[in-house]
């Protein structure tokens, strides 16, 4: 998925760069300087370096932008726009005076699974955990990656603690397929916390502990 987002990316740099290119050698050729086979040539030659260069500027803009949002195994948000988006969303939620609900979700024995299978695995597991929780999101629903086996979602404008159940219902049934891998089925269960702002916790922090505390019950039942 991250390979054709990048392939789109270049195409598209590439379509631009072709029409600054044409547009430069237009302009350059209509320069009054020598004759017309050399004006050709230099128009030809700069124009298409412009071109280049000013495709490639904005391709590789776009992914330094994106690789300081996005995680780039499973392709959630990660922990560095987590730390930008956590203050708007809460101070969004104070002045429209509603409440914000954040669920913390880990793969249930994914270093015993990383012990039995391998790191590549592993990553192959990430991704589908990725996928299921970009799949049943909602506009609303922020998704990071917090750290190795580890994802946040939060999101506003909810009533009760009841939509957060039915988030978790969401992902229990997009999960219950196992993966497969190779000649592998692979069974994945989560572990839920949640918790709710302003319930829960007075910013973002408290909410979120309470989510992890919650969580580490569930694990160990």
């Amino acid at each position: 998925m991250n390979n054709n987002k990048d392939r789109a990316g270049l195409i598209t740099a590439l379509n631009l760069g072709i029409v600054i290119s044409i547009l430069t050698t237009i302009v350059i050729y209509m320069v009054p300087l020598g004759n017309a086979a050399s004006k050709l040539i230099i128009a030809l030659l700069l124009g298409t370096s412009i071109g280049f260069l000013v495709s490639m500027i904005m391709y590789l803009n776009k992914k330094l932008s994106e690789s300081t949002m996005h995680d780039e195994l499973t392709g959630l948000y990660n922990i560095n726009f987590l730390e930008e988006c956590k203050h708007r969303v809460i101070s969004q939620t104070d002045r429209q005076q509603t409440k914000m609900g954040l669920v913390i979700a880990d793969v249930q024995g994914f270093n015993e699974l990383i012990g039995k299978y391998g790191n590549k695995v592993g990553d192959e597991v990430l991704r589908y955990v990725g996928e299921g929780l970009r799949t049943t999101s909602r506009a609303s629903e922020f998704i990071f990656r917090r750290d190795a086996n580890s994802f946040l979602i939060f999101f506003a404008d909810i009533n009760e603690y009841s939509n957060i159940k039915v988030i978790k219902a969401r992902l229990e049934k997009f999960y219950h397929k196992p993966l497969m891998y190779k000649d592998m089925a692979i069974d994945i269960k989560l572990n839920f916390g949640y918790a709710v702002y302003p319930e829960d916790g007075g910013d973002f922090e408290s909410v979120r502990d309470v989510a992890e505390q919650r969580m580490y019950v569930e694990q160990s039942r």
